[in-house]
């Protein structure tokens, strides 16, 4: 067991419940964090001592319009910078990527459908450009669910595209546990975030292309500027020179 999973979504007005919830779990098992999910991202300051890991959890893909406009693909670095900045970084940050199909609870279906893999990937990458700390795809049991109902064809799809994006992620979790590089980065946004660590005596950085269009640009990191030609969704896990 990695974590408690100890509140989902609940309201800043509990705080006080969660704190002694909180207090509680440590008394029982002080060998295990805990961990909370929330999805109003700025309030993120008010949960602060209630879990020792936040997360919040932007489901982009396929958003049914009566929850919400269209969303870009961006909103889960967005979700991640409002979330990290509201608690000052005080917190290990694990994002919750979307791993399901919204359909399978909303009635209106005119848009709504499964990440496929490149997009289940790219908002696992955006979550760390932006400052997360580990992902937590959501969920193994949606997986392949929809409006037909829940499919084992489905399943075994959708199940094969997020463990091919794992493959990927996990290559480059060496990177990702090195300390961060304290140099600065310019030109970086939610639809293009950067982040830099300090791997093996060298300065590595992450671009995310967190668009459905080739991204031709310039970024700068410390005193160099470095030239990006992204595809769509892609990205660039490279030192630099």
């Amino acid at each position: 067991m990695l974590a408690w999973y100890t509140q989902d979504e609940m309201g800043p007005g509990l705080a006080p419940r969660l704190r002694m919830r909180d207090r509680l779990i440590r008394t029982i098992d002080p060998d295990h964090p805990t961990f909370a999910c929330l999805c109003r991202m700025e309030a993120a300051r008010e949960y602060m001592d209630t879990a020792d890991v936040l997360g919040s959890d932007p489901y982009p893909i396929g958003t049914p319009t009566g929850v919400s406009t269209k969303v870009p693909i961006s909103r889960v670095a967005e979700a991640t910078r409002i979330t990290r900045g509201a608690y000052f970084g005080m917190r290990p940050l694990w994002q919750i990527p979307q791993a399901f199909d919204w359909s399978y609870i909303h009635k209106d279906k005119s848009r709504m459908r499964h990440p496929d893999g490149a997009e289940m990937l790219n908002m696992c990458l955006q979550s760390v450009a932006a400052g997360g700390n580990g992902v937590i795809l959501w969920c193994y049991y949606r997986l392949g669910q929809n409006a037909l109902g829940h499919r084992r064809e489905d399943f075994e799809k959708y199940w094969g595209e997020t463990c091919k994006a794992g493959e990927v992620f996990r290559k480059m979790i060496p990177v990702f546990l090195a300390d961060d590089a304290a140099v600065s980065v310019e030109g970086a946004t939610d639809a293009l975030p950067v982040r830099v660590w300090l791997y093996q005596g060298k300065v590595w950085f992450l671009a995310v292309n967190a668009t459905y269009k080739p991204v031709k640009t310039r970024i700068k990191i410390g005193d160099q500027t470095v030239d990006l030609y992204l595809p769509a969704l892609g990205h660039a896990l490279r030192p630099l020179d």
